[in-house]
């Protein structure tokens, strides 16, 4: 590599496919493999996002023909490069592969490849570091693979993965299975942590409440909350907030808007804040009971809690409070709505409300397509499109006051 203005990336597809054509002929030391997945991955990041899928196809090799044997790891480098182009490429596979080893039936190790390992090959062999199960188990709950998570904890379980960790990751694989409704393995895990002394967690109990309810089992999710309400379950957890959204979601799932609110009283109880999610059902639960005033004041006390909102937030609330201003939740439409009202009506008071909330609609729109930079972060940005979100329902609500 010449100079430092000159782009090799378009030469890596032709290296990778002449050291694969080579393999018959002559063995590739593992390090050649391990510079050229670093150097293409290098290049998706900076050159071309092609690129990714041959460093997939490098990691891929190195891990298919490494010996492995009951000490030997992959150094720090191939794991944490191997982990982003697994993510990158959405391969929860190449993630198992890397932390657990290839198969049996991928683990070959010719004699002369054994002979022309090179010294960097040496820095293979490594313990592999906590945080680099954590972000594999992950990877695999967010592809919803579960299973291949759980064998990435056994292995770590068996290379004496710390304890806290392990806890932390019992209930994240707990949660990955009932988020893909499996409730046979989520029981399972939930009884297998009791076994092995794992301190379950509110969200380990949340998850068995979606377990149970997602499989039409409402019964048995309300008898879990009950429990945790009355601490009769014998592990001294209290519900908050995840456990009442899996009630409340499990509620919605069968329409019955009465228990939604009644949980949502119980959470009230209980001093906690309602999410997003649960605002969402209440207001659902109370449209669905024809309870309008309920409706716009559980509205009116998300907005003066500063509760997150967003584009949806305010679709959903907006359907309900014009109907006959909403264009299949077209915001542009909205706004073409309000202008068109402004225009024909002649109460003063419709006027400025329908002014004020086009206006604010405006800045909604803006404030959503702007991007991140150095003089404003992207938390600041986020904080920005929720007051203005909040804004635009606050106007709304006005608007459907005086029409």
């Amino acid at each position: 590599r010449e100079g430092r203005n000159i782009s090799v990336s378009k030469y890596y597809n032709t290296l990778v496919e002449l050291l694969e054509g080579s393999l018959d002929s002559f063995p590739i030391s593992l390090g050649v493999w391990k510079k050229l997945m670093i150097a293409t991955s290098n290049s998706a990041k900076f050159e071309s996002k092609e690129n990714w899928a041959l460093a997939h196809r490098c990691c891929q090799y190195l891990l298919d023909h490494r010996q492995m044997t009951p000490n030997q790891r992959m150094n720090s480098t191939i794991i944490n490069i191997g982990l982003q182009i697994a993510e990158v490429m959405k391969d929860p596979e190449l993630a198992v592969g890397i932390i657990c080893g290839p198969s049996l039936e991928a683990s070959r190790y010719v004699h002369s490849l054994q002979q022309n390992i090179d010294n960097e090959n040496s820095a293979l062999i490594q313990d592999i570091p906590p945080l680099a199960y954590v972000k594999a188990i992950n990877m695999c709950v967010d592809a919803r693979e579960p299973d291949s998570a759980f064998t990435i904890l056994t292995h770590g379980m068996k290379n004496n993965l710390p304890y806290g960790f392990s806890n932390n990751l019992y209930a994240l694989i707990l949660i990955g299975y009932a988020h893909i409704g499996d409730l046979g393995r989520t029981k399972e895990l939930f009884q297998e942590m009791k076994e092995n002394g794992k301190i379950k967690s509110e969200q380990c109990y949340a998850a068995l409440i979606h377990a149970y309810a997602i499989n039409g089992e409402q019964v048995k999710a309300l008898k879990v909350l009950d429990a945790m309400i009355k601490g009769t379950h014998g592990d001294n957890i209290r519900p908050d907030l995840s456990s009442f959204t899996a009630y409340i979601l499990a509620a919605m799932q069968i329409r019955d808007w009465k228990e939604v609110l009644r949980i949502d009283e119980v959470m009230k109880g209980f001093g906690i804040k309602a999410s997003p999610t649960v605002f969402q059902g209440v207001v659902v639960a109370n449209i669905g009971e024809g309870n309008n005033e309920g409706a716009i004041n559980a509205m009116e006390a998300a907005i003066d809690s500063n509760m997150s909102m967003n584009r949806d937030t305010f679709r959903l609330c907006s359907q309900y409070l014009i109907p006959s201003y909403i264009e299949e939740g077209n915001i542009d439409l909205t706004r073409k709505q309000m202008r068109r009202l402004v225009e024909d009506t002649k109460n003063d008071d419709v006027k400025n409300a329908a002014m004020t909330l086009n206006k604010i609609l405006g800045e909604c729109l803006r404030e959503d397509s702007r991007r991140a930079s150095k003089a404003k972060n992207e938390v600041i940005i986020r904080k920005e499109r929720e007051r203005l979100w909040r804004q635009a329902l606050k106007d709304t609500i006005q608007l459907s006051k005086v029409l």
